[in-house]
C-alpha cells in the first residue's frame, strides 16, 4: 500500500510537476501528456496516460458507493462521511491500487 503517496497527493506535496512548481522543483508544471498542470485532480481524473487505469478506479468506486455520494477529487482523496468506514476503506484501496498501477510515483 501506497498511503505516503496519497497523504502526499492530499497535502499538494506529491511529485507530480505542479507540486514541485510550486516549491521550485522544476521550472515547467506540466504533464507530460501535454496539459499545462500536473496536478492531483490532473492525475486522478484528466490525464491521458492512465485513462485504463482511471476507468478501473473509477468502475470500482462506483460499486462501492453505488452513486449515493459525488465521484469527486474530494471523495478520492478524503473519502465520505455519507460512508461507512469500511465502505472508504475500500475506496482508498482502489485508490491506492491506482498509484500503484500507473507507476507515476
Amino acid at each position: 500500500m501506497c498511503s505516503s503517496d496519497l497523504t502526499k497527493l492530499r497535502h499538494m506535496c506529491s511529485q507530480l510537476n505542479y507540486d514541485l512548481f510550486r516549491i521550485s522543483l522544476v521550472d515547467d508544471p506540466s504533464c507530460d501528456c501535454g496539459n499545462i498542470c500536473e496536478n492531483a485532480y490532473h492525475y486522478i481524473f484528466d490525464c491521458t496516460l492512465y485513462k485504463f487505469q482511471r476507468r478501473k478506479l473509477f468502475d470500482n468506486i462506483t460499486n462501492v458507493t453505488l452513486c449515493r455520494v459525488p465521484l469527486d477529487i474530494d471523495l478520492v482523496l478524503n473519502g465520505s462521511a455519507d460512508l461507512s468506514n469500511h465502505e472508504n476503506e475500500i475506496i482508498f484501496q482502489h485508490v491506492h491500487n491506482y498509484i500503484r498501477e500507473t507507476n507515476r510515483f
